[in-house]
C-alpha cells in the first residue's frame, strides 16, 4: 500500500474541504433572495439598477399635536428630493398623531401626508396612540387613511379583511420586486398568519415589514414581547424573504442581526420624539446600491437640515457578514480548520508507525 500517496491525497483532500467551508461559511448571503450585483448586471442595464431610497417616518404624534410645520416639512422635503435620490416608498411606522379622538391631530396629519398622495407611494400603519391599544378606537384612523384612500393605487396590494389598518404594498426597483407590510400595534395571531399567507403568494420578492413596537430600546437591544411574537410566527419562518423589520414606539436607536437559516434579518428602531421640539423632524434615509449589494443607514432633519452621523445614527447593512454576526461563519470555518488538521496528523501517525522492512 503507498501510504505517502494516502498521506498526500488525505492532506489534499483536508485542504480542500477548509476551503470549501471557508467559501461557505463567508458566502452567506446579507440580502436573502435577490441577485448578487453580478449576476443583476448580465440580465439588467445599468439605468435599472440606479441607487434608490426608501424614507422612514418614525413616530410623528407630537407633530400632529403642537408642531405640525415639522410634519409638513418632511413631508415636502421627500417631495423636494424625489428625484434627487430616487425615492420609491415612504413607511410611517404608527403613532400618526398623540391621540386617536382629537380630530384637530388628525387634519394635521392629513395635511402632512396629502403632500405624498399621488406623488410618492407610502403606508401607514396604527401605533397604539391611534387607536390600536386594547381600549382605543380606530375609527378616526380608518376614516382619514382607511381601505378606500389606497385601493386604487397601482402600488397598494391589500389589506387584513380590506380594513386598512393591516396592509401591504408592492413596488420594484434596482432589479428586485419588493412587499413591504405595515402591521398595526400588538397585532393578533389571525393578522400574523394573514401576512405569512400574503408572502407565500409572493415567493420571489423580497420582504419588508414595518410594524410599531418591536425592538425593545429603553432596557436593552433586543426585541419587546410583541417584538418576538412578531419574529415567532411571522418573521422567523420567513426569513429567506424578509431582510428587514422596522419600527418606533421606543424613543431610541437600535440595530438587531438576527442570522436565521444562512439569511440575516436587520431589525431597525427609530423613534425621536422625546428630543427638542419633539422629534425635530428626524428621519431615517434607506438607501439602496443595488451595484454594490449595499443598504446605507443615514438619520437627517430636514428641519434642522442637519445629519446625525453617530454609529447607531449612520451606519451599513452590507456585505456577506455583519459585525454581530461576524463570529458564527467564523467560527464554522476555524472548526473545520481543526478537524482538517487533525485528519492529516491522524494520516501521518499511523504512516510514521508503519514498521520499514529491513533495507
Amino acid at each position: 500500500m503507498n501510504f505517502k500517496l494516502i498521506f498526500k491525497t488525505g492532506s489534499l483532500l483536508s485542504l480542500c474541504f477548509a476551503c470549501l467551508m471557508l467559501n461557505l461559511a463567508l458566502g452567506i448571503d446579507v440580502v436573502p433572495n435577490s441577485m448578487t450585483s453580478v449576476e443583476k448586471s448580465m440580465i439588467y442595464p445599468m439605468s435599472d439598477l440606479e441607487n434608490f431610497t426608501i424614507i422612514v417616518l418614525p413616530d410623528t404624534q407630537y407633530y400632529s399635536e403642537n408642531y405640525p410645520w415639522i410634519f409638513d416639512n418632511q413631508t415636502q422635503w421627500i417631495l423636494e428630493n424625489k428625484e434627487s435620490r430616487n425615492i420609491v416608498f415612504v413607511t410611517h411606522l404608527g403613532d400618526v398623531v398623540d391621540h386617536w379622538w382629537s380630530i384637530e391631530e388628525w387634519d394635521n396629519a392629513n395635511t402632512s401626508l396629502s403632500k405624498l398622495d399621488g406623488n410618492v407611494p407610502y403606508g401607514v400603519l396604527p401605533g397604539n396612540h391611534d387607536g390600536a391599544e386594547p381600549n382605543g378606537d380606530l375609527t378616526n384612523y380608518n376614516n382619514y387613511f382607511g381601505f378606500d384612500r389606497f385601493n386604487n393605487e397601482s402600488w397598494y396590494g391589500g389589506a387584513y379583511k380590506n380594513i386598512n389598518t393591516n396592509n401591504y404594498q408592492l413596488f420594484s426597483a434596482g432589479g428586485d420586486d419588493y412587499l413591504i407590510f405595515h402591521i398595526q400595534f400588538n397585532p393578533s395571531d389571525d393578522i400574523l398568519f394573514w401576512a405569512s399567507d400574503v408572502i407565500d403568494q409572493y415567493p420571489n420578492r423580497r420582504v419588508i415589514v414595518s410594524t410599531h413596537n418591536y425592538v425593545h430600546g429603553y432596557y436593552s437591544n433586543s426585541r419587546s414581547g410583541m417584538g418576538d411574537n412578531m419574529w415567532d410566527k411571522l418573521v422567523k419562518p420567513h426569513a429567506d424573504q424578509v431582510f428587514l423589520v422596522l419600527s418606533g414606539h421606543y424613543e431610541y436607536e437600535v440595530r438587531i442581526t438576527s442570522l436565521e437559516d444562512g439569511n440575516f434579518v436587520h431589525q431597525l428602531l427609530s423613534d425621536y420624539q422625546n428630543r427638542a421640539d419633539s422629534g425635530n423632524g428626524w428621519l431615517r434615509i434607506i438607501e439602496f446600491s443595488p451595484n454594490i449589494d449595499e443598504i446605507s443607514i443615514k438619520t437627517y432633519s430636514p428641519y434642522l437640515n442637519k445629519y446625525e452621523t453617530d454609529s447607531n445614527s449612520q451606519f451599513i447593512l452590507d456585505k456577506k457578514i455583519t459585525e454581530n454576526d461576524f463570529m458564527l461563519p467564523i467560527s464554522i470555518f476555524l472548526a473545520w480548520i481543526i478537524l482538517s488538521i487533525v485528519i492529516t496528523l491522524t494520516i501521518r501517525y499511523f504512516i510514521l508507525r508503519r514498521p520499514r522492512k529491513n533495507q
